[in-house]
C-alpha cells in the first residue's frame, strides 16, 4: 500500500499546489510569499520528496517525547533546512509554522481522496500528522537556537544578495535595445529602461525613474489611453501597431501589452514594450516602390512581348507569301519555260531561288528563337549520351562521305527537357560537324566533367576555332566570327543554344583558339556521369 501512497502523492502534485495554494489565497498568506505559481509548484515538489520518503520509514510511527534532539532527527531534518532558508530570506516563525498548517491539511485532503481502507486512511493520516509535527518542532528548535546577533548577520546577507540580484536585472533590463515601461495599478510608470526614456523623454538615463514616489510619471500622452483601456479589460495580452511621437521625433512601433497578475490572480500593473519598426518601414515602402516598378518592368515587358508576336506574324505571312511567289516564279522559269531562256539567264534565276530558299530558312530560325522563351519545359531525367549518338548518325547519313570520328561519353544524363536538349547537342555538333569541314582528321567529342564544384557537359571539336578575346561574341544572335562564305549560317544556333540553358537554369560558355578547335560547355540541373568515364571512339576515323 506504500507503492499506493507514493504513487498518489507524485501524480498529484499540480493538484496539491492548487490546493495548498488555494488556502494560502484564503487566508491572506500570498500576500508575504511569492507571487509565481512555478514556486509554489517547486516547493510542493521539494516537499513530496521528503515527505514519501519518511513515510516509508518507520520513524513516522516514534511518538514525540520531551527528551528526543529533534534537530538531529532525520525526518525533521527537512524542517531543520528549511528554517534556515527562511530565516535568511526575512520569514518569521509564526508565518512559516502558520503556512505549514495549510500544506499539511492540502496533503490531508489528497488522502482522503485515494480511495484507501479505513484502516490504510488511518494509519496514513498519522504518519502525515508525525511527520508534520516533527518538522515543525524540528524547525521551531533551529529557530531558537540561533541568537539574535546571527539572525541579523544572515537578513544582511540576504538583503546583500537581493541587492546584486536586483542589480543583476536592472542591467539587462537598461541592456534591453526595446523600449520597455513598467505601469503600476494606479497608471503610473514605476520602470522604465534606458530605450524608454530616451524615446519618451529624451534623456540618455532613466534612473529617476526608479527611485521615490516623487520620481513616478504618468504613461507617455502617445499611449496613455491605450494603457488605461487595458488595464480594465479582460485580456491578458495585446499588441497593435500605432505611429508614437516623443521627444521630438515620430517612431512607427509594434506595441505589446502584458498584465502582471500575482498568485492570487490580482492585477499589479501592465508590462508595456515597444518594437521599433521605422525602419522596416522605410524598407517596406522601398519594397513596394521596387514592386510597381516591377509591375511596371512587367507591363511593359508584355506589351514587347505582344509587339514581337505580332512582329512574328508578319515575318511568318507577309514575309514568307512573297518569297513563296518568287520561289513559285522561278521553279516555273527553270522548269517548263527553261527552254526559252538562255543558260545565263538560268544561272541568275537559280541564284534567285537559291536566296529564297536561304531567306525562308533564316526566317524560320528567327521564329523557332523568338519561340524558345515561351515553350514550356518538361523536365525528366534525359540520357544525353543517347540523344549525341543519335545527332552523330543523323550527320553521318546527312553527308556519308565525310570521315569523321566521334567520342561519346556514356551513362551522361540530367534533367530537362528533353526536346529542347536535344536541339542543344544539335546546334553545338552540328556547328562542330560544320567547322570540322576542312579537316581531314575531323573529331567531334561529348563528354562530361566537373571543376571546382561544378559539373558540366562539352562539345569539343579539332576545327577552325576562333579569337579566345571573341568567346562572348558567340552568343550574340546574328553576330558570326567567320564570313558567309567560309561557312553556312545565320548566326542563331548558339544565341538559341544560350536561352535554352539559361531557361534550365544553367550557364554556357566557350573556349577555343585559331585553328585548334573549340569546346563548348554548358550545365543542366542534376547532371550525373561515370565517374573516371571518358568519350569512347566509335572508331570511323583515326585519332587526332
Amino acid at each position: 500500500m506504500m507503492e499506493a501512497l507514493r504513487n498518489l502523492i507524485t501524480t498529484n502534485e499540480q493538484w496539491l499546489m492548487q490546493r495548498v495554494l488555494g488556502y494560502a489565497k484564503l487566508h491572506g498568506y500570498t500576500a508575504y510569499t511569492s507571487t509565481l505559481v512555478e514556486a509554489w509548484r517547486a516547493s510542493i515538489a521539494g516537499l513530496s520528496a521528503p515527505i514519501i520518503e519518511a513515510l516509508e520509514s518507520e520513524e513516522c510511527l516514534r511518538p514525540i517525547t520531551a527528551d528526543v534532539d529533534y534537530v538531529s532527527d532525520p525526518v525533521a531534518l527537512f524542517g531543520v533546512k528549511e528554517a534556515g532558508k527562511h530565516r535568511k530570506r526575512g520569514v518569521s516563525l509564526p508565518l512559516f509554522l502558520g503556512l505549514m498548517k495549510h500544506y499539511r491539511k492540502g496533503y490531508i485532503d489528497l488522502l482522503m481522496k485515494g480511495g484507501f481502507s479505513l484502516a490504510d486512511t488511518q494509519d496514513f493520516r498519522e504518519r502525515l500528522d508525525n511527520f508534520f509535527d516533527r518538522i515543525e518542532v524540528g524547525f521551531s528548535a533551529e529557530w531558537m537556537r540561533v541568537d539574535q546577533v546571527e539572525q541579523i548577520r544572515d537578513l544582511q546577507q540576504a538583503n546583500l544578495r537581493i541587492t546584486n540580484e536586483k542589480n543583476k536585472f536592472l542591467t539587462i533590463f537598461e541592456s534591453l535595445p526595446n523600449p520597455v515601461l513598467f505601469v503600476d495599478g494606479e497608471g503610473k510608470v514605476v520602470n522604465l529602461n534606458r530605450a524608454a526614456a530616451r524615446l519618451f523623454y529624451g534623456q540618455d538615463a532613466s534612473e529617476l525613474h526608479y527611485y521615490g514616489e516623487e520620481a513616478r510619471p504618468s504613461p507617455p500622452p502617445s499611449l496613455a489611453a491605450e494603457i488605461a483601456a487595458f488595464a480594465v479589460a479582460a485580456d491578458i495580452t495585446t499588441g497593435f501597431e500605432k505611429e508614437i511621437t516623443a521627444a521630438g521625433r515620430k517612431a512607427q512601433c509594434i506595441i505589446l501589452m502584458q498584465r502582471m497578475l500575482d498568485v492570487s490572480g490580482k492585477y499589479q500593473g501592465t508590462v508595456v514594450i515597444l518594437n521599433d519598426v521605422s525602419h522596416l518601414k522605410e524598407l517596406e515602402g522601398e519594397i513596394e516602390a521596387l514592386n510597381t516598378h516591377l509591375a511596371d518592368r512587367a507591363f511593359q515587358l508584355e506589351q514587347a512581348n505582344q509587339e514581337l508576336e505580332a512582329f512574328n506574324y508578319t515575318v511568318s505571312h507577309d514575309l514568307r507569301s512573297p518569297l513563296t511567289g518568287i520561289s513559285g516564279y522561278c521553279q516555273l522559269l527553270l522548269g517548263p519555260c527553261s527552254s526559252r531562256i538562255d543558260t545565263e539567264c538560268r544561272d541568275y534565276i537559280g541564284e534567285i531561288f537559291k536566296t529564297c530558299t536561304r531567306m525562308n530558312q533564316f526566317i524560320s530560325q528567327m521564329l523557332d528563337f523568338s519561340r524558345l522563351g515561351k515553350c514550356e519545359l518538361k523536365r525528366e531525367l534525359a540520357d544525353l549520351s543517347l540523344i549525341a549518338r543519335s545527332i552523330a548518325g543523323s550527320l553521318r547519313m546527312n553527308d556519308m562521305e565525310r570521315e569523321v570520328e566521334f567520342r561519346i561519353q556514356e551513362d551522361v544524363r540530367g534533367e530537362g527537357d528533353p526536346g529542347l536538349l536535344r536541339a542543344v547537342l544539335e546546334n553545338l555538333m552540328g556547328n562542330a560537324w560544320k567547322f570540322t569541314a576542312g579537316k581531314d582528321r575531323a573529331v567531334i567529342e561529348f563528354g562530361a566533367g566537373e571543376a571546382e564544384g561544378r559539373r558540366f557537359c562539352y562539345v569539343r571539336d579539332n576545327g577552325a576555332g576562333f579569337e579566345p578575346e571573341a568567346a562572348s561574341l558567340l552568343f550574340v544572335p546574328f553576330q558570326r566570327l567567320h564570313g558567309a562564305h567560309e561557312f553556312r549560317g545565320f548566326g542563331i544556333g548558339l544565341a538559341s543554344v544560350e536561352r535554352i540553358i539559361q531557361r534550365h537554369g544553367g550557364e554556357v560558355w566557350a573556349e577555343g583558339a585559331i585553328d585548334q578547335g573549340a569546346t563548348i560547355f554548358f550545365t543542366i540541373p542534376n547532371l550525373s556521369f561515370s565517374e573516371g568515364g571518358a568519350p569512347a571512339s566509335d572508331g570511323r576515323a583515326p585519332l587526332a
